[in-house]
């Protein structure tokens, strides 16, 4: 296997011959005589002797014995039905390698990072087996030309070429070497042959497939468009797959058609590079240039919203039943209608935060009796409702407020943007907020609290800041909690105990093994952690069981409500419909009723929900309700 902190690998190696169309392929040798690779029906007694239930080994085995089979010089018809037989057990292989690299959170472990780059070698073993096929048909060193042949390994190149690139994605790694260059020229290859269009069948997991080289290429820009970073893993599958069926809503625009702004991709046949989006580079109409025009799609997708489930759960789904969440589907319908843009400027400062993961882990910190401890001595008081365990910052103007746009757009799961999507909470930290020391006589060692907050925070770097947000460099070694897109993170100076804000991971890539950097968006510095506890609905209220409390965390709620601010809440999932109503412990006052008026963002890790506080009954009647639960854990075991 070739290094697995690198994408390059054999692509462009010593070991390696390019041709004039682009693919790599490595250098033939004769097989030995008794290569049982040689004979299909040999082949076939072998893979059928593999030891299945033992993935490492049948794994070991397929990997080796496909580096040795396109390393031999082998009749090109011989070579493609070989290759057949590898493909069913190839996916079975990489089909349960995935349980030890998805939805387990980065950095992975040494042992899942080469399992993954285990998974994207198999499939791209499989794409230079036929690409071999394709290089010696168009050198001229097949026995006769096959144009049968030639268009199904095309189709196939593509194919497997675009799960190297999944693989990746899943990794949050970049694309291995010339990846591009070759889907790029076996498209214009295709195309200027006039062959881009000839359906191919091809068996996939117990189902026949019908699709064209055009149709996989136009899925794979789509995927690509979609901004892979920005996706968890389970959407990047979900993508993946309806990629291909949305491809035919998309058209390739033609050298005398306008060329929209927006809603449209493009990219250069003759590089090494993915799409573009037309917004950010507009294409010159020319045969070098392809132009995806996505507005088609983008219509069907708009009428598809409504009906689409809200979400989904965050769970792998099993392979061939991939659906698309309402979350995702508003991400990718403005991912590619126009691309997102830098609100902030960024800039370079590294310097040290404590970051914790998961709602849980910032509302233990927050709830925790060093957590009430009065402020220092040289600490301004905190008054009313706001007085969190953040402040304001002086010196930041009102108008930066955090932007979603700057990083990306979740906060609101509707289509239609509003005023609210530019408002992510109070202003971000600043590094002065996490760097400032006081005067010697106000100084205080406030280790100790840090260390009763949470034992398991971690301190991390950052590369850059902006009002909006961070790039921040989380490193394996220091072995930090998993995160995954979409997590929630409390951050504070280190330090600074109880001082946190809340943002969510935004974007992921992966440097390496050991290396991960990842986009944090801040969505607010003024946080409350409480227990909310869901009220009951019906006219026996009195009699139904009262549900236990919720930990959360409620975001902006100030003294006097502000025009700039929406309160809310943020719960562990969004399975509590609007208009829930939750008796919140943790105010100044006793208790505090409030209703849920909208889902503002949510991932399978939180839920966000705007909240209103409606006339106030007396919540303390409710306890002065006769005791009809007091014998709940009772009846069950009478």
């Amino acid at each position: 296997m070739k290094d697995e902190n690198t994408n390059t690998g054999k692509e462009g190696g010593k070991d390696s011959a390019s041709s004039g169309m682009g693919l790599v392929i490595p250098v033939q040798s004769p097989p030995p005589a008794d290569c049982m690779l040689l004979e299909p029906r040999d082949t076939s007694q072998w893979i059928t002797a593999l030891p299945l239930a033992n993935i490492g080994e049948t794994a070991r085995q397929v990997y080796t014995t496909l580096l040795d089979f396109n390393h031999y010089e082998i009749p090109d018809l011989v070579r493609a039905k070989v290759v057949e037989l590898f493909r069913p057990t190839v996916e079975y292989v990489c089909h349960n390698l995935r349980r030890h690299y998805i939805d387990i959170g980065f950095p992975l472990s040494k042992k899942a990072w080469k399992t993954v780059v285990l998974a994207r070698e198999l499939n791209n073993e499989l794409a230079t087996s036929y690409k071999i096929i394709v290089e010696r048909m168009l050198t001229e060193q097949a026995e006769r030309f096959d144009r049968k042949l030639l268009v199904i390994s095309l189709h196939h190149v593509l194919h497997y070429l675009g799960r190297v690139y999944l693989q990746a994605t899943l990794a949050y790694t970049s694309p291995p070497a010339l990846l591009w260059k070759q889907v790029n020229a076996i498209f214009a290859f295709a195309k200027q042959n006039q062959i881009h269009r000839v359906p191919v069948k091809m068996k996939q997991e117990d189902a026949e497939q019908v699709s064209t080289i055009e149709e996989i290429f136009k899925a794979l820009l789509l995927f690509a468009a979609a901004v892979p970073a920005r996706l968890r893993q389970s959407h990047l599958e979900s993508a993946f797959e309806k990629t291909r069926e949305w491809a035919v809503h998309a058209h390739f625009l033609g050298m005398d058609d306008d060329i929209p702004s927006t809603g449209a991709i493009n990219i250069n046949l003759g590089s090494d590079e993915g799409p573009v989006h037309n917004a950010l580079r507009m294409p010159i109409a020319g045969r070098s240039v392809a132009i995806l025009d996505l507005r088609p799609l983008i219509r069907k997708l708009h009428d598809e919203y409504e009906q689409a489930p809200l979400d989904g759960a965050g769970t792998l789904q099993p392979p061939g039943r991939h659906f698309i969440s309402r979350a995702l589907l508003r991400q990718l319908i403005r991912n590619w209608h126009t691309p997102a843009e830098r609100q902030f400027v960024r800039t370079r400062l590294h310097f040290s935060l404590h970051v914790l993961a998961g709602l849980r882990s910032i509302h233990a910190a927050l709830s925790s009796p060093a957590a009430e401890a009065p402020p220092p001595p040289g600490d301004a008081p905190l008054t009313g409702v706001s007085a969190s365990p953040n402040i304001n910052v002086p010196g930041i103007g009102e108008q930066q407020r955090v932007d979603p746009l700057s990083v990306i757009d979740d906060s609101q799961l509707s289509l239609a943007p509003s005023e609210l999507d530019h408002q992510g909470g109070d202003s971000v930290l600043t590094e002065s907020r996490f760097t400032e020391t006081r005067p010697a006589s106000t100084q205080w060692d406030d280790s100790q609290m840090l260390d009763q907050l949470d034992p398991g925070g971690l301190e991390v770097t950052t590369l850059n800041e902006s009002a909006g947000g961070y790039c921040v460099q989380w490193s394996a070694d220091a072995h930090p909690p998993k995160v995954k897109v979409g997590e929630l993170l409390g951050v504070g100076g280190v330090g600074k105990g109880r001082d946190y804000s809340i943002g969510v991971v935004r974007w992921l890539h992966s440097l390496n093994q050991g290396q991960l950097e990842l986009g944090l968006q801040i969505l607010s510095s003024q946080i409350r952690a409480m227990n909310a506890q869901p009220m009951p609905s019906g006219k026996k209220k009195a009699m139904k069981k009262r549900a236990e409390p919720l930990p959360c965390l409620v975001l902006d709620l100030h003294d006097a409500p502000r025009e700039d601010h929406e309160p809310s809440i943020v719960l562990s999932s969004a399975t509590h419909p609007v208009g829930t109503q939750f008796v919140l412990d943790g105010l100044p006052e006793p208790k505090q009723r409030v209703r849920l008026t909208r889902l503002i963002d949510f991932s399978s890790g939180f839920a966000r929900f705007g909240i209103e506080f409606p006339d106030q009954e007396d919540l303390n009647e409710q306890d002065a309700q006769p005791g009809y639960t007091e014998f709940d854990s009772l009846w069950n075991t009478l």
